[in-house]
């Protein structure tokens, strides 16, 4: 089993509550998604109904009524999972390191909604 190699600690998004939507853009196709399993200001996990490449260039955008933002992003790695809401696949994706001012404002906004979020993230 490898350590952890994350460079900043990671939350869950509550499934419920969030006001707005989650979508994935690769490839052409977009793909809405309701379960974060990770997020900082570095990337996030998520569960997907199609299998990614690791590599993949991929496009993470969040609309509420009064936010919205795009972020890119690399898929660092895939893997089946137990099918949660028709999505067999868990997707890392490491957010564009030239970004970060925008992932840093995209996580701040999303942290009420973070299971047992922290000050001292």
């Amino acid at each position: 089993m490898r350590g952890e190699r994350r460079k900043y600690q990671r939350a869950a998004i509550q499934g419920t509550g969030v006001p707005g939507e989650f979508h994935l853009h690769t490839g052409g196709q977009s793909f809405q998604f309701t379960r974060v399993h990770d997020v900082s200001i570095s990337g996030m996990g998520v569960s997907m109904p199609i299998s990614l490449l690791k590599g993949e260039i991929v496009s993470l955008n969040f609309r509420s009524t009064d936010f919205s933002m795009a972020l890119a992003g690399k898929v660092m790695w895939c893997v089946s999972q137990e099918p949660e809401a028709g999505c067999p696949f868990r997707v890392g994706i490491e957010f564009d390191s030239g970004q970060q001012n925008d992932s840093a404002v995209f996580f701040m906004t999303l942290r009420e909604y973070l299971e047992n979020f922290e000050d001292d993230f």
